[in-house]
């Protein structure tokens, strides 16, 4: 094994101790600040409240891990709903889901005007799917912190934090949590187990 690949896997001398690191650079910095900026109007806030109820609705069909998410446009027609089945397949989160439903029925087109509702602030492979999709606009009730103390395992990434590392593929314009946390959270809290 060269030097260089010892270092890459093991660290120094092989003891497994470094740890790599990633200069981040302007884009990625900035991005959070850009995505937290966005403060939606009286009237966008009815909107996502309204589209957010619809993916609560979908997450009822899974009170254990109620996880579910909707696809609209931007007159607020469902195109897709997902609700979490990783019961059966690890992979199928109720984004991924909705997102694989939005394919089947659409195509892999039309993303720019989408946006996700999710009752639970995306996951990091839900949230790397929505940046390959590009899809523009991710609202989320539930954090990855409340999410975390319900008892369902989470990677303490934020979906906000996953985008700006993203830049170079993705480009979101708003990244939006907490709407209707008011409902999700205690749902999360009181899930059966």
């Amino acid at each position: 094994m060269t030097a260089s690949v010892a270092a890459l896997v093991g660290g120094a001398a092989g003891t497994g101790s470094a740890t790599p690191t990633c200069e981040l650079d302007e884009p990625t910095r900035s991005a959070p600040d850009r995505l937290l900026g966005y403060r939606p109007t009286l009237e966008e806030q009815r909107f996502h409240a309204l589209r957010m109820a619809q993916a609560i609705r979908v997450a009822a069909g899974n009170p254990k891990y109620p996880f579910g998410a909707v696809i609209v446009d931007d007159t607020g027609t469902i195109l897709s709903e997902g609700v979490n089945k990783s019961a059966f397949h690890p992979g199928h989160h109720g984004e991924v889901v909705a997102i694989n439903s939005y394919i089947d029925r659409h195509g892999n087109s039309g993303w720019p005007n989408t946006t996700l509702y999710t009752t639970g602030e995306p996951c990091a492979m839900c949230m790397g799917m929505i940046a390959w999709a590009k899809i523009p606009r991710v609202v989320w009730a539930s954090s990855v912190d409340v999410i975390g103390r319900s008892g369902i395992g989470q990677i303490a990434i934020s979906a906000i934090e996953l985008a700006a590392r993203s830049h170079g593929i993705y480009q979101p314009r708003y990244l939006i949590g907490g709407v209707c946390a008011e409902v999700m959270d205690p749902i999360f809290l009181n899930r059966p187990r």
